[in-house]
């Protein structure tokens, strides 16, 4: 794949400018040689439930977070997403609500194993982070969302267990409650390797 120097970056940045009457310094600039192409892949299929209102809450206009990440230690990238929830109610009474698994074939296609895997979710969530939070070289799930968190502590036999009390991140703040979240891991190297799980930022009343 080409490579742009900063001086090629700079002109293709002046010349989107130009286009829009902003002026540039550069008569000629290079195509941008990186293209993406719409390309549909058998089995990975998913469609974002927000429960749109006619009150449009902030949330309802939040994309659903995604992770890529090889559950199965098996050298493909699986693909999770997560999904909203009723509105007031925040319940996946309906399949339409659940964040999804799918598991990379390896052939080009995907398998939803989300009720195998029992990562399905619960209340309205937004955001997804992965990572090894307890090393024993399983990618583990956290889920952000609305009033509380999950944490899926992955088994190694292609099963998640919502591990989210045992790990004490389902207390509510002491002065507002449960919190509106979105997300976050953050990775501490010194003589062990540690993951710190944040997030909450934002009370959540509908009223």
């Amino acid at each position: 794949m080409p490579v742009l120097t900063r001086r090629e970056m700079l002109a293709a940045q002046a010349g989107t400018g130009a286009a829009f009457g902003l002026g540039s310094g550069f008569s000629a600039v290079r195509p941008c040689p990186i293209r993406f192409e719409h390309i549909s892949l058998p089995g990975l299929h998913f469609v974002s439930n927000s429960c749109r209102t006619e009150h449009r809450h902030q949330s309802e206009t939040m994309a659903s977070g995604a992770a890529l990440s090889d559950y199965n230690n098996n050298g493909l990238l699986d693909v999770y997403v997560v999904n909203g929830a009723t509105i007031p109610g925040l319940n996946k009474d309906n399949a339409v609500y659940y964040n999804r698994l799918f598991k990379n074939k390896g052939d080009g296609t995907f398998e939803d194993v989300t009720p195998q895997a029992t990562v399905q979710g619960r209340g309205y969530n937004l955001g997804v982070v992965i990572g090894d939070y307890d090393n024993d070289g399983f990618a583990d799930i956290f889920v952000a969302r609305l009033q509380g968190n999950i944490l899926y502590h992955n088994n190694g036999d292609r099963t998640f267990t919502d591990v989210t009390s045992q790990a004490g991140l389902d207390r509510p703040d002491r002065r507002c409650g449960y919190l509106w979240a979105t997300g976050g891991w953050q990775v501490v190297s010194d003589t062990v390797c540690r993951h710190n799980m944040y997030s909450g930022y934002a009370t959540w009343n509908l009223h």
